[in-house]
């Protein structure tokens, strides 16, 4: 799983959870290093959580860049700035409100890998 997010307390706070669900996560605090890694063939991943709001490049210009690589692979879209209707995009596969709970982000996930989480 791909997470891009310039805090690293969104890490901290589902990455454990995340990986005894059986994901790797690849976290990333800067949009540049993702497009730098996909380019080199270095980074693959099945799903991915994209903050639009990031200190580097838009969280859009990322998602752009992701979808034309893999058009495939489910793209959310994560920002406290929903007002402004970036996550509208047609390149992004869903969105998270932030701060978004566990139980939020799990529907998010299984919606686009289903069975992905299981839900206790």
């Amino acid at each position: 799983m791909l997470l891009v997010n310039d805090e690293l307390n969104s890490e901290a706070l589902y990455g454990e959870r995340l990986e005894t669900q059986g994901f790797v996560i690849f976290h990333y605090m800067f949009g540049q290093e993702v497009i730098n890694d996909v380019r080199d063939g270095t980074l693959v991943y099945d799903i991915g959580l994209i903050d639009l709001s990031l200190p580097d490049v838009d969280g859009m210009q990322v998602i752009e860049y992701l979808k034309s690589v893999y058009p495939t692979v489910p793209l959310i879209s994560c920002s406290a700035y929903l007002q402004f209707g970036f996550h509208k995009s047609p390149l992004v596969d869903g969105t998270l409100a932030m701060p978004f709970g566990w139980e939020i982000m799990t529907s998010v996930i299984n919606r686009h890998l289903p069975g992905a989480i299981k839900i206790a």
